[in-house]
């Protein structure tokens, strides 16, 4: 049985330089031509629909980009800094193609986290609720007033058991706490 058999530490450092495409001279130099490439890359109709396909599931643009162009970098085709600089212009580029061809995006992660998606799910779901009950013969504003005061008599019960819960626990914990004199101390 050899347990140690994985490399030493610092042992990558000591190895062959140049074994990886990332540690070679990139192949395309400038910016310019890195964009090029990116822009031919993008153009084919596989590698748009895959992107497309991407975008409607909710991978915001940025990722994608980033994704691409650190595939690149881990080719050789270009540097990091390269890559840096080129995110801007392929995630415009990106934007700029989904919406000539009307395909919904997240621009960014942050976005993603912020929740927009969601809020525009809410949003679709009220409005399609407005949209039925006016179908249905019951107007919008009573179907607002009841959603809005079922919200808040929901809130207001929950606030209320939660305090008494709250008071609850503080006083048990009060009375529980043992008396110490100093910090190893015995308890009285």
């Amino acid at each position: 049985m050899q347990v140690f058999k994985g490399p030493i530490t610092g042992e990558s450092l000591t190895g062959k330089a140049g074994i990886y495409p990332w540690e070679s001279p990139p192949e395309l130099m400038k910016v310019e031509d890195n964009l090029d490439f990116y822009l031919n890359k993008i153009r084919e109709d596989e590698a748009k629909d895959d992107i497309f396909m991407m975008f409607e599931i909710g991978v915001p643009v940025d990722v994608v980009v980033d994704t691409m162009t650190t595939a690149m970098v881990m080719e050789g085709i270009h540097t990091i800094d390269v890559a840096i600089l080129l995110n801007p212009m392929l995630e415009e580029y990106l934007k700029a193609i989904a919406d000539a061809a009307n395909i919904k995006y997240v621009s960014s992660f942050k976005d993603l986290s912020k929740g927009s998606i969601a809020k525009e799910e809410r949003e679709n779901a009220r409005l399609n609720k407005l949209l039925n009950a006016q179908l249905n013969g019951i107007s919008a504003e009573k179907i607002l007033q009841d959603g809005g005061l079922a919200l808040v008599e929901d809130v207001a019960e929950k606030l209320d058991s939660s305090s008494n819960d709250i008071e609850l626990e503080a006083n048990t914990k009060q009375k529980e706490l043992p008396i110490r004199k100093g910090i190893m101390g015995k308890v009285e």
